[in-house]
């Protein structure tokens, strides 16, 4: 009897661990597929708006929604935040909230892009 009940607990143990590791790995991978999303659209919105000369705040995070929305993940909600910006050298500092749909885990992701990183990427 003591065998199963130890087999048991170790079987138990076994499938709660790998439950666990295939969350992480879940997590772990939206994380970093959503963050690459966002480095990515927010270096083409500068090239977007690169030259410009009349550029607000409301332009360029709707431009960078507008980039960014087609290549996130359904499972999610988000939440897009302009926390700086500056038009002359053109700096842009974004804030996003994502949120899975079934609630098992939430994160937040900031970037920040610099008109100097645009010129440096173009030579």
């Amino acid at each position: 009897m003591k065998g199963v009940i130890f087999s048991t607990s170790f079987f138990i143990l076994i499938f709660a661990t790998f439950i666990s590791l295939g969350w992480y790995v879940s997590y772990d991978h939206n994380r970093s597929f959503i963050n690459n999303n966002l480095k990515n659209s927010l270096f083409q919105t500068a090239n977007i708006l690169h030259g410009e000369s009349d550029i607000d705040e409301t332009r360029v995070i709707d431009t960078f929604i507008s980039e960014i929305q087609g290549s996130l993940p359904e499972n999610f909600n988000y939440q897009f935040e302009l926390l700086g910006f500056s038009a002359e050298p053109l700096l842009v500092r974004i804030k996003m909230t994502c949120k899975s749909k079934n609630n098992l885990y939430s994160f937040t992701l900031e970037e920040t892009l610099i008109e100097k990183e645009i010129v440096n990427a173009e030579k």
